[in-house]
């Protein structure tokens, strides 16, 4: 007898990626997962580039400031919370400029206004 597939809820299967997005959007988690995409991408990018550039672990460290251990969690995706400080001063080390942007979040109406905290004014 055939092994059948957790993921097959009618008669055909329903491919893995769509399963996934359609999960996300019941769960209503599709924020969350796209800032962790955009913080591995981020993080895989700057890892690419270090290597690229036949920069050690240690030497790029030591451009930034920062410990050789805190440099393999950043690449490995363990380190969640790099400053915007860091992260200029790692781009900088690796020849590279940030680039940041707003844009309109989907869904979001422009008559919407979010209240800053004190001071915030």
């Amino acid at each position: 007898m055939p092994v059948r597939s957790t993921l097959q809820t009618t008669k055909s299967l329903k491919p893995f990626g769509e399963w996934l997005d359609d999960k996300i959007e019941e769960w209503n988690l599709r924020e969350e997962v796209q800032e962790e995409v955009n913080r591995l991408m981020l993080q895989q990018k700057i890892a690419e580039r270090r290597r690229r550039l036949g920069i050690s672990q240690k030497e790029l460290a030591r451009r930034t400031g920062v410990s050789q251990p805190m440099v393999a969690k950043f690449e490995s995706g363990r380190f969640k919370n790099i400053t915007l400080h860091t992260l200029v001063r790692t781009a900088r080390a690796l020849g590279a400029g940030v680039k940041i942007d707003l844009f309109p979040l989907p869904g979001h109406s422009k008559n919407k206004t979010v209240r800053a905290g004190a001071g915030g004014r």
